[in-house]
Parts: structure tokens; C-alpha cells; sequence
């Protein structure tokens, strides 16, 4: 009979040992017995199946694997497993088939004589599965590791990030992690992504990669085309995982972010709720297990959004009218931006920095992070004078260690030096070359501090080597260090510019008072022009020029033949090359018959 056939098969070896076929009871129970029926089956094909019919087609096509099914969840699973898995089955068809599965009927005319009777597959010997045992499990796990790296790709990307506090890291050494455990999740997701392709083309050809393409959770996970059920039409769908996260590697190129950033923030974060919300369709297949490798990406991001916004109020809150003061020195090609502190809630530590949002535009959500180069007495420009040389901070007595509430007693204000290049600061220097003469006010919110204060106070030297605008961290110290008593004993700023207009200005300005302290020695090197004809100011400010290259090895020496004894802090801040040399340099000289000597790097990674 035609049962006898490859049919009903056919395989209660394949799921359960021979010695079971013939139990009375049920040996199993659960939502496994049920699965593990069905399961089995579809790597079987049915004679009376169509040509080229997936699996899922096959269970609602042809009798003979109907019949098998509910033979195998008869005699091994209990009543309720079986009607919980065929209402899921007819749900299937409905969709797929239009028509439901036969009633249990269909296997009542069966007696014990006749299932003794019946065909036994064995897996270990009757299928071809070289192939399927190598791409399937790879395929599995693959998109588990995928799917499990996304609470560590959002937590390494929040600069809200409960790691660094507990470590202390940057946030660029995190932000670094982000990008390459963001890389080796898309790799997972595109090796799923393909595999599991081919084992459907292999199992059932293109019709069957068609109706799998209408699967909410198949279409989610990759990008695909569809045949509608009424139309031959096929449709591209666009929300797919694995194509979205390929496109956030794309557009997260150094190049984009440092050119066109509007764009790299706009696909980030688009594309990233997008591979959450086509993650979230993808896993609805497990009815729950996997989604919370989605709540916890989600709460994450939202932990990160509110403690910002705790922060911009913290700092000022009535962050939508607070103002901020922006000029720019053509000359120096420097930007520098005003923000009171009068309203803060804390004080403002050396060497950390902000992220701002300038709330003018329409793109007032886009923040950047500046350190801080130095907080003073407030002082208003005088904008009826109309000399553009005019300081816009003026240097008078310092205020008491606490932000004070009351504008009265004392009026702060701390200062950005900001190099303009692309985007962002290139609008800086927009808004300050409309108004100039006079300082441009613009709106301003103000998310921060991030950051840590290094230790430098402890140290018996201290040296800069900076370049451009990362004079911005010796600045931001340099009050503490010439306040605290006995240490440090020296500090050098060796500061590597292009254009000397820009150091006169520093020194005109935000330098003035430290130049006056004896510990205080300030070396510039300028290499895009003659700093001869800046010799007198320079000697007037009692730093010292040199139209040269910074050597790095023979500051660091020098520095330590000074006071032999001494430990010595060595902070770099400036390209990459130069933070590379002086890195190389001070590891060399670590040893035990010299001095204590300690390496600090301030940068941001984009």
C-alpha cells in the first residue's frame, strides 16, 4: 500500500529509539515532543508531495506526512501537546495553503497491526546530511552570537556608560570596543544570513525561498524580495537586519564621520532603531525567549537619553535661553566660545569636556564634545568700542573654588578653543564671521562634564606636549597646578603650532596669569611659518620660540635632568603621530634607574 512507501514513515527512529515506537503511553511531554515530530519530518520528502514543495508546503499538502505526524504525536506526546501543535499547523496553512490540515480522522482506520508495519527511517543511515551538519549549526550559532552582541554594542556606544564609571576608561577606548564588536556582529549576521539562504534553496528551491519570504520573521533578518499572495509582483522589502547593519559599517567610515557627521549621526541612529525594531520581527518565531537581546539594547539607549537630558538641565536649567559668546581669529584660525556657569550645580574639574548643542537650527539635536580650556571671572565684551583685540575674557581676582548660586558675588564663565574644520565648528565660525566685529550669541545647551581629572597634582614634574588646539588641556590644569602647594615643582607646555598669530593670541589671553608664575615654562614650536618676527612678543611673554619640529625624546631627556629625583607626568594631546612618538618615548624610558615617569593620553576617537 502506498503508505509503505518512503511515507508515513517513516522515522519514529529518526526522533526516538525503536523500543518507543510501540509504547502505550506517552514517554514525552512538553513543548519539545510536539517539536520534535515535526521537525523530523520536514527533512523527509513524501511521494505524494508536490515537486519542489518546502517543508512547510509538504506539511500542508501531502496526507502522507499528516498521517505521520499525528501517528508520531499520538503514540510519544500527550493529547495536549498534539492539539497545541496542529492548531499551530493549520494556523501555517491557512496562510500559506489556504486550507487547513485533515482532522485526527484521517488516522483512525490504523491499527497496532499496521503501524508495526510501517517503513522506519533512520537518520544515522538513510540521509544525506554531509552538508546540512556543517552549515546548520554554523548558521544557529552565528546568529545567536550576532544577536547577543547588541547589548554590548549599545552599552560600549552610550557615553552614558556604566563601564567607564566603574573603570575609569575613556570613552574613546569604549567607543573603539563599540566599532569592532559592532563589526564582528555584522559578519555573524551576514554568514546567518547566507547560510540559512542556501539551505533553503537547497531544501526547497526558489518557491520555496519565495513563501519563506513572506514569513515575518524570514524577511526581517535579511533582505529579500516577495511574491504577494494575489499578485507575481515581486516587492523589495527594505526592513531587513542583516542589510541594515552592513550599511551602519558603511556610513561609519572615518572619512564620513569627520566630513559629512549630519550624515553618519542621521544613518546611526535611523539604521540602529531599524536593526532593533527588524531584530525584534525576527526572533518573534520564539515566542519570546531571544527578545531580551532587544529590551536591554532598547533600555540602554533610553538610560543614556534621560541621563543627557538630566545633565543639560543640571548644567543650566533653562538651557533653552542660555546664550553663549563665539568669536573667531582669522588669523589664529581659532574659534572661541563663552558659556556662563553661574547657574550650574557643580563645579567645573580640569580636563573635562562637554558635549554642545547649538539651538538655533533645525539641527539643534547634533553635539560635539570640546574640553575645557580654562573658567574665569566673567567679563562682557565691550561691544561699543568696536576694537576687535578686545579679550573677550578678562582676568581679574579668581572666585571661590564653588560654583556660587548667586550672580552677584561671583560670575563665572569657562572657555572653548575650538579649531574649525568641517560641519559643526565650521558653522561656529559661520555665526562669529556674521557678527564680527562683535561676539555672536547663540542659543546654547550645554551636556556634561564627562571625563576624569588626572592626578598631575602629585607629581613633581609635569609636561605638555600639545599641538593646535590641544593647548586646551594644559590650560584647563594650569590653575590647579600653580595653586597647589609644594607640587608640582616645574611644568613645561610644549605647544607645536602652524600659525604663530594663534599662540600670541593663547598668550595674550587665557595664558597672561600663568606666565607670571615661576614654575611655569612655555616652549612653542612653530612649523608652518617664520616665528621670528613674533620674538618680541614672545620674550615679553616670557615664553620661548623655536621654528622647528618638537623632539620629542630630547624634551622628555631634558625633563629629566631636572631635579633628578623627581617623578615626572608627561600628557599628550595632540595628532595622532605626535601622541604615537611620545608614547614610544616614554616607554623606553621606563626603567628602574630613572625617575618615576607616568603617560597620559587626552583625546577624543571619533
Amino acid at each position: 500500500m502506498q503508505i509503505r512507501r518512503l511515507g508515513l514513515a517513516a522515522c519514529f527512529n529518526a526522533c526516538f529509539a525503536p523500543g518507543l515506537a510501540q509504547a502505550a503511553a506517552p514517554v514525552v511531554d512538553g513543548k519539545l515532543c510536539g517539536k520534535a515530530c515535526r521537525q523530523t519530518f520536514r527533512t523527509v520528502r513524501f511521494s505524494d508531495a508536490p515537486d519542489g514543495a518546502y517543508f512547510q508546503l509538504q506539511e500542508c499538502s501531502s496526507l502522507l506526512h499528516q498521517q505521520a505526524l499525528y501517528l508520531c504525536w499520538d503514540l510519544h506526546c500527550l493529547e495536549e501537546v498534539r492539539l497545541a501543535e496542529a492548531t499551530i499547523l493549520n494556523e501555517t496553512c491557512i496562510e500559506i495553503w489556504g486550507a487547513y490540515i485533515p482532522p485526527h480522522d484521517v488516522v483512525d482506520g490504523f491499527d497496532d497491526g499496521d503501524i508495526a508495519q510501517f517503513a522506519r527511517f533512520d537518520e544515522s543511515l538513510d540521509r544525506m546530511h554531509s552538508v546540512d551538519e556543517v552549515v546548520l549549526p554554523t548558521q544557529v550559532w552565528t546568529g545567536i552570537m550576532s544577536f547577543a552582541n547588541f547589548p554590548i554594542i549599545w552599552l560600549f556606544g552610550m557615553r552614558n556608560n556604566v563601564v567607564i564609571w566603574l573603570t575609569g576608561w575613556h570613552f574613546g577606548t569604549y567607543n573603539n570596543f563599540h566599532r569592532w564588536v559592532a563589526r564582528v556582529a555584522t559578519f555573524q549576521a551576514v554568514v546567518h544570513s547566507i547560510g540559512y539562504t542556501i539551505l533553503i534553496l537547497r531544501k526547497g528551491g526558489t518557491d520555496y525561498f519565495w513563501q519563506m519570504c513572506k514569513m515575518l520573521y524570514w524577511w526581517t533578518g535579511e533582505l529579500v524580495s516577495y511574491q504577494t499572495i494575489d499578485s507575481s509582483t515581486l516587492m523589495l522589502i527594505l526592513t531587513q537586519a542583516t542589510i541594515f547593519m552592513s550599511l551602519l559599517i558603511g556610513f561609519s567610515m572615518l572619512w564620513i564621520r569627520r566630513r559629512q557627521y549630519e550624515i553618519f549621526l542621521i544613518v546611526h541612529i535611523v539604521f540602529s532603531a531599524l536593526v532593533l525594531l527588524t531584530m525584534l520581527g525576527h526572533v518573534s518565531i520564539f515566542k519570546g525567549a531571544y527578545d531580551p537581546l532587544w529590551y536591554i539594547p532598547a533600555c540602554i539607549w533610553l538610560f543614556d537619553r534621560i541621563v543627557r537630558g538630566l545633565r543639560v538641565v543640571a548644567f543650566s536649567p533653562r538651557f533653552w535661553s542660555a546664550t553663549a559668546q563665539i568669536t573667531y581669529n582669522g588669523d589664529a584660525h581659532m574659534v572661541r566660545l563663552v558659556v556662563p556657569v553661574s547657574l550650574s550645580f557643580y563645579r567645573i574639574e580640569p580636563g573635562t569636556f562637554y558635549y554642545l548643542m547649538v539651538l538655533n537650527k533645525w539641527n539643534f539635536w547634533e553635539s560635539h564634545p570640546f574640553t575645557v580650556a580654562s573658567v574665569s571671572r566673567g567679563a562682557h565684551y565691550d561691544v561699543e568700542s568696536g576694537d576687535e583685540t578686545s579679550p573677550l575674557l578678562r582676568h581679574g581676582p579668581n572666585c571661590s573654588d564653588s560654583i556660587v548660586e548667586d550672580s552677584e558675588k561671583c560670575t563665572q564663565e569657562m572657555t572653548f578653543l575650538i579649531r574649525p574644520y568641517e560641519s559643526f565648528t565650521s558653522r561656529l565660525k559661520g555665526y562669529a564671521e556674521e557678527r564680527h566685529p562683535e561676539p555672536a550669541r547663540v542659543r546654547i545647551a550645554v551636556d556634561g562634564p564627562y571625563g576624569e581629572t588626572l592626578p598631575l597634582k602629585h607629581f613633581s614634574k609635569v609636561v605638555f606636549l600639545v599641538g593646535g588646539s590641544g593647548i586646551a588641556v594644559p590650560l584647563s590644569y594650569l590653575q590647579q597646578l600653580t595653586t597647589s602647594s609644594p607640587l608640582p615643582r616645574l611644568i613645561q607646555i610644549h605647544w607645536t603650532i602652524r600659525q604663530p598669530a594663534l599662540a600670541v593670541d593663547v598668550l595674550n589671553r587665557e595664558l597672561n596669569d600663568a606666565l607670571n608664575c615661576d614654575r611655569v615654562k612655555i616652549f612653542v614650536y612653530v612649523t608652518g611659518a617664520d616665528g621670528s618676527e613674533r620674538s618680541d612678543d614672545a620674550i615679553f611673554r616670557l615664553a620661548e620660540w623655536k621654528s622647528t619640529r618638537m623632539k620629542v625624546e630630547e624634551v622628555l631627556d631634558a625633563a629629566l635632568d631636572v631635579a633628578q629625583d623627581g617623578s615626572l607626568a608627561v600628557v599628550a594631546s595632540g595628532p595622532g603621530k605626535m601622541a604615537d612618538d611620545t608614547r614610544r618615548a616614554v616607554a623606553a624610558r621606563i626603567v628602574h634607574t630613572l625617575p618615576r615617569i607616568e603617560y597620559f593620553e587626552e583625546s577624543f576617537q571619533w
